[in-house]
C-alpha cells in the first residue's frame, strides 16, 4: 500500500473511531463496533497496559487470580502475568518479534526460544492462560487457534445497555446465539471515549475467565528495555 493510500485509511479509520466514540447510539451492530475496534488495534503503533485476571470453575470458585502487564511496539511484544492465589506464586513472561517467540517462567526458570510462527508453544510454555486472549487483537500474527477464545475472532455478539467499568462508559457485548450455547458465555466491554477494551468476561463448560485492562497508553514511546530478552533479575 502506498503511503499516500495508507494515510488516507488511517484518516478514515481516525474518523470513523472519533465518531464512534463521540456517539453513544452509533454502533448500528455489535459486528460495525467489532470491526471498528479490531482495526483501531491492528493500527496502534505501540500499546502498553496493566491488568488483572481471574480464572476459576462455576459457579464462583476462583483457582487462579494475578496481574498482566501488555507491552507491544510493532512489530515487538512483550506479555507478563504473575498469579498471586495459592501457594505457588507464578510468573511468565513471553516475548516475541518478526524473527523468532520466547518463554520464561517460574516452572522453566530460563528463556526458552521458540520460532517465529510456534506462538502457541511459547505461549505454552509462558504459561498459557491470559496470555492465549489479548495478543491476538495488536496482530494477526499473533492468532492460534487453540487456548481458548481470542478477542479478534470471537462468536457473533450483540450490543446491550451500556455498562460503567472502573468509571469508564462502556459499549456492552454479549454471545449473540446465547441459548443455542448454553455452555458458553462471553461478555465484553468497549469504552465509549477511545473505543478500547477495557474488560472481558467468558465462560466455556467448567472454567470461566475474566481480564480488566488498566493504565492503558496508546502510540507512545516505551522504554528501549521494554523488549529485552532476560530472565528477571539479570
Amino acid at each position: 500500500m502506498s503511503n499516500r493510500l495508507f494515510g488516507a485509511a488511517a484518516c478514515f479509520l481516525a474518523i470513523t473511531s472519533s465518531t464512534l466514540g463521540q456517539n453513544a447510539a452509533s454502533p448500528s451492530s455489535a459486528e460495525e463496533l467489532l470491526n471498528v475496534v479490531i482495526e483501531k488495534y491492528r493500527t496502534l503503533k505501540s500499546y502498553s497496559a496493566d491488568g488483572t485476571f481471574i480464572h476459576g470453575t462455576p459457579p464462583d470458585r476462583e483457582d487462579d487470580r494475578g496481574s498482566l502487564q501488555i507491552r507491544f511496539a510493532r512489530p515487538s511484544l512483550r506479555f507478563e502475568s504473575q498469579s498471586t492465589l495459592g501457594p505457588i506464586r507464578m510468573h511468565r513472561i513471553w516475548w516475541s518479534n518478526e524473527g523468532a517467540n520466547y518463554a520464561w517462567s517460574t516452572l522453566w526458570p530460563r528463556v526458552n526460544t521458540f520460532s517465529a510462527d510456534a506462538v502457541y508453544a511459547a505461549c505454552w510454555h509462558a504459561g498459557g492462560g491470559p496470555a492465549y486472549v489479548f495478543p491476538e487483537i495488536l496482530d494477526q500474527r499473533f492468532a492460534i487457534k487453540r487456548g481458548g477464545p481470542h478477542l479478534a475472532s470471537l462468536p457473533p455478539m450483540m450490543l446491550q445497555p451500556d455498562q460503567v467499568v472502573d468509571d469508564t462508559d462502556c459499549y456492552h457485548l454479549i454471545l449473540k446465539n446465547g441459548a443455542a450455547m448454553p455452555d458458553q458465555s462471553y461478555d465484553l466491554w468497549i469504552a465509549k471515549n477511545d473505543l478500547l477494551i477495557r474488560k472481558f468476561h467468558y465462560r466455556i463448560g467448567a472454567g470461566w475467565h475474566e481480564e480488566i485492562y488498566r493504565n492503558i497508553q496508546v502510540d507512545v514511546e516505551l522504554p528501549e528495555d521494554t523488549f529485552r530478552i532476560a530472565a528477571p533479575g539479570s
